[in-house]
């Protein structure tokens, strides 16, 4: 991770958000774009470490065997950091897949002095708002169901 010159000014937006890392520091983030969260979500699915069972819930307990689950959230925490200080140096188009991508990003962070138990407090808090930013199957049924269909003439 390199450290800015110039510090990045945050707009004031819900898409922009922060983790606090105990003992480490608050990053910045920001949520993004649906088709981004979708590749790194499906992917966790099919590789049966993200349930839509009970809502979605990303199978922490995989956390020390799963490489996959590693990989993708480190993905996820690259194409989501926008920090005011810090700036990754791996570039996501740099990688043919999400999972070098990933590696890269928590490569970079573990030479920078990131460890486990500094992962375990950001893999969740990412995917989470990933998945919050995508509207479940259920909620795209319910939007649609809203207006009643009326029969006649349409306009």
């Amino acid at each position: 991770m390199k450290k800015l010159e110039t510090p990045r000014v945050i707009p004031d937006s819900p898409l922009y958000w922060s983790i606090e890392v105990p003992g480490k520091t608050t990053l910045g983030f920001r949520t993004p774009f649906p088709i981004h969260a979708a590749r790194i979500l499906q992917a966790l699915t099919d590789k049966g470490l993200l349930t839509f069972k009970e809502g979605m819930t990303l199978d922490t307990g995989k956390f020390d065997d799963a490489v996959d689950l590693w990989m993708l959230c480190g993905a996820a925490i690259g194409i989501s950091l926008h920090d005011t200080t810090y700036e990754l140096e791996s570039v996501r188009k740099a990688f043919p897949g999400l999972e070098e991508y990933g590696e890269a990003v928590l490569e970079e962070m573990h030479e920078d002095g990131w460890v486990m138990a500094d992962f375990r407090v950001l893999f969740p808090k990412v995917i989470q708002r990933m998945m919050t930013s995508i509207l479940t199957k259920q909620e795209v049924t319910e939007r649609a169901d809203f207006f009643d269909q009326t029969q006649g003439d349409s306009n």
